[in-house]
């Protein structure tokens, strides 16, 4: 019996390919420092030993990846500052693949999902002004609106924690919700009038209490808050499972 071919043969790596890494490597470990000039075309067309062709690929390359800005005449190409966004960006899109082919993945992401959303509150009681507190409670009053019509509530109640994620004025917690729950509402929304035939009273309730906790600055009824809405997704993850 023949076995199913598992390996292929290997592809020569592109010049351009490995200039790319080299610089890449360089603009990570800061050896190349933001706003610091790249050489010309035909110095690094000596210091790689390839053709000007193979270096304008590599440049073209790097740009397109948030690396570098590429500009003609004597300028010349420049480092740009790193933006972490890019990269979760992609990070983001694997995740998403994964989840086609895994279920899996979606429980662990509801695991992080937990331990982030605890930091966020945290961060917001310490962070945010008194009047972005205020504006949470326009949120709880639109997701009341809606305690009849599971999907519109569902749709403020997405508003409602991305604004969360915005009043830690941290970018880094913004673009990470962003990328956990983007992938998670793929295995979410489909089964939404399943796990909720009901009115979704219990959610509304759940966020009202971490509004509270919140406001009150105090950790451990923020942990509280958080912990009894993560019992919520504990009851998802097996609605899930319960799917695969």
């Amino acid at each position: 019996m023949v076995k199913p071919k598992i390996f292929n043969k290997l592809q020569r790596v592109r010049l351009s390919d490995e200039v790319v890494e080299k610089i890449k490597e360089s603009i990570l470990k800061e050896q190349l420092k933001a706003g610091e000039k790249l050489p010309s075309e035909r110095e690094m067309s000596q210091m790689f030993g390839v053709g000007r062709p193979t270096i304008r690929e590599a440049l073209s390359v790097l740009e397109y990846m948030g690396l570098i800005e590429v500009n003609s005449g004597a300028k010349g190409s420049t480092v740009k500052e790193l933006d972490i966004s890019l990269y979760l960006k992609v990070v983001r899109e694997q995740l998403s693949s994964m989840i086609i082919i895994s279920n899996e993945t979606i429980i662990h992401l509801y695991e992080v999902r937990q331990f982030l959303e605890l930091g966020i509150a945290l961060a917001v009681a310490e962070h945010a002004t008194d009047q972005e507190m205020e504006s949470l409670d326009e949120y709880l009053q639109e997701m009341e609106s809606y305690k009849n019509d599971i999907e519109m509530y569902f749709q403020v109640g997405i508003e409602f924690h991305r604004h969360l994620a915005r009043l830690t004025h941290n970018n880094i917690y913004m673009i990470l919700w962003e990328m956990i729950h983007d992938t998670i509402l793929q295995a979410y929304t489909p089964i939404l009038s399943d796990l909720y035939p009901q009115a979704p009273g219990e959610l509304i309730d759940l966020n009202k209490r971490i509004v509270k906790a919140i406001k009150s600055k105090n950790k451990k009824k923020i942990r509280l808050a958080s912990e009894a809405h993560g019992k919520k997704d504990l009851y998802i993850r097996k609605a899930i499972q319960k799917r695969k």
